[in-house]
Parts: structure tokens; sequence; C-alpha cells
């Protein structure tokens, strides 16, 4: 059975080296045998990588509501994985569909995934005893999900939904007036 994980696994390999050499074609065929063998042998981390790649391939195509239900297979798998010898990183996978939500302004879903994100990325510093990108990448998409929303619930000038937020960016000549909780920004978005 290793050796079929094995295959799976070197499948995706070759297919990540042809997607980087521009062979799209190609490497969605060693992706989709990869996915085939994961699935037919229940080796979840190879579907997930296979899965990523299909994903990220639908994504930069153009075809956005494939490459996301591809992303979401691969991250279900990812986590059927996590008890596999050689588990396919939920955190890798996470990033790149709460990358792919943001493009497709799926902001409800992304909500759910950036707190994951987060979650997941300190419990992997605490693990390491380090600071990872991970964490860090999860700060940026926080700030990035908080302007969304902060975008989306403004009237006027005022935050209806959030307490302490900044304002939208104010014309060059405006004063940047305080949010309803009385929070001033010392500088606009």
């Amino acid at each position: 059975m290793e050796r079929f994980r094995d295959q799976g696994e070197e499948m995706c390999e070759l297919a990540t080296s042809l997607l980087q050499s521009g062979r799209q074609h190609e490497a969605a065929e060693y992706y989709q045998r990869a996915c085939d063998l994961g699935s037919a042998h229940g080796f979840f981390s190879v579907e997930s990588r296979a899965f990523l790649g299909l994903g990220v391939l639908a994504t930069g195509e153009g075809r956005a509501e494939e490459g996301l239900d591809l992303l979401r297979n691969a991250l279900a798998a990812a986590r059927l994985a996590e008890n596999e010898a050689s588990s396919f990183d939920e955190l890798f996978v996470l990033y790149w569909l709460i990358n792919a939500l943001f493009e497709a302004d799926a902001i409800e879903e992304v909500e759910k995934l950036v707190l994951r994100y987060g979650e997941m990325a300190e419990e992997k510093a605490r693990k390491e005893r380090r600071l990872c990108w991970e964490v860090l990448r999860s700060h940026v998409y926080t700030a990035r999900l908080h302007e969304v929303l902060c975008t989306w619930t403004h009237v006027g000038n005022h935050c209806t939904m959030f307490g302490p937020c900044i304002p939208p960016r104010p014309k060059a000549s405006a004063l940047v007036p305080p949010c309803s909780s009385g929070y001033t920004p010392t500088h606009p978005c």
C-alpha cells in the first residue's frame, strides 16, 4: 500500500513541476491521476495535494467556482489526512482557499476559515516554540477581513456594526470624524 501512496505523491510532485514550467494541461492530468489513486486507496494526503493543484489550476484559468469546490475538497481531505504518516498540511490548503475566497468575495465563508487559520497558526507556533510565518499571515488575513467588513458596515462616516474601526478613507481636505464609539484613528485606511 505504501508503494501506491508514494506513486501518488510522486505524481503530485511531477504535476507541480509541470505547472511551474507552464504545462498546465499535463499538470492537470497528473493531478487527476493522483487524485484517483488517492481516492481508490484512501490516501487523503495524496487526494488533498491533488485537489489543491487542480483547484489552483482552475482558479488561475478563471474557473472560480470549480476552483473553489476543488480547494474545499482539498481542505476536507487534508483534515482527514492528519493521522496519515505523510499528512498534507491543512494550513497550506487553508492559505490557498482563503486567498481564493477573498478574490471571489465569499466573505462569510472566509470569516470562519480565517479564525481557524489563526488558531492553527498559533498552535503550530507553540509546538515549534517560535514565531512562524503562518502567525503573521493570520494577522494579515484578520486585518483584510476587518477592512472588508468595516467597509461593508459603514453608513456615512460612522460604524454601524463594529465598535472601534477606521472610517473610510476621507478626501484630502476632510477631517476624519470619530466612529460612534468615540474612537478616533491616528491614520485612515
